[in-house]
């Protein structure tokens, strides 16, 4: 990718690229290891390279935008929720959900199977489970995104997981606050299109206002 995008930069054509290496290192080997800061060092020279060509170019005419979409916690525990155990199989009837890494979504038919489930994951002591205000917050209130959204703790992922057959050392999708998921944003330019975004998801109206779209 970095070769690539050096070329086309060469060319005088305008690039974007993503890089993936870091968060693979750091889901296989954590946050804080040598692996981990390793592959940040590369990154750095990369997009310093990368960007002294552009602008060698186009000079103050050049934006250039850096970002990444979370950031990395360490792993510490597995925790296995056996949700099934407590409530039957799932069925398009009752009851059904999904669980990634961190984060447990479910879908209830029945007012008081909801009530149930609700009250069984707020007595969790590994976990949250989402508020209605913090539904909203998040751009998550549609029951699409599930009727009971769950989260696990910093540092605790579900396990065994079914993501994979290994235990990740370092996990991201916690909740966005703490320090641990905060993202970059790096912006360089002649002008910059207010307002500066200060959450993932404001990134691309940025770069659409950036480049007139």
């Amino acid at each position: 990718v970095y070769a690539e995008a050096l070329s086309q930069i060469r060319a005088g054509r305008d690039v974007v690229m993503t890089f993936g290496n870091l968060d693979v290192a750091g889901h296989r080997w954590g946050p804080h290891s040598d692996r981990f800061y390793q592959q940040i060092v590369q990154f750095d020279d990369w997009c310093e390279r990368l960007v002294d060509a552009f602008r060698s170019l186009h000079g103050r005419r050049a934006n250039v935008v850096i970002c990444s979409d979370h950031g990395m916690a360490a792993v510490d525990q597995g925790v296995h929720l056996d949700l099934e155990r407590h409530f039957g199989r799932p069925s398009l009837e009752t009851y059904f959900y999904f669980q990634d890494s961190v984060m447990l979504r479910v879908w209830v038919k029945s007012p008081t199977l909801l009530r149930e489930v609700g009250d069984f994951l707020a007595g969790l002591q590994y976990g949250e489970l989402l508020d209605a205000a913090e539904r909203e917050g998040y751009g998550v209130s549609s029951g699409g995104f599930g009727d009971l959204i769950f989260f696990l703790d910093e540092g605790k992922v579900f396990w065994p997981g079914w993501y994979g057959a290994r235990f990740p050392a370092g996990m991201h999708g916690y909740r966005p606050e703490l320090r641990s998921q905060q993202a970059v944003f790096a912006y360089c330019g002649e002008q910059i299109p207010p307002p500066l975004p200060t959450r993932s998801r404001e990134v691309e109206g940025f770069v659409r206002r950036l480049i007139g779209k």
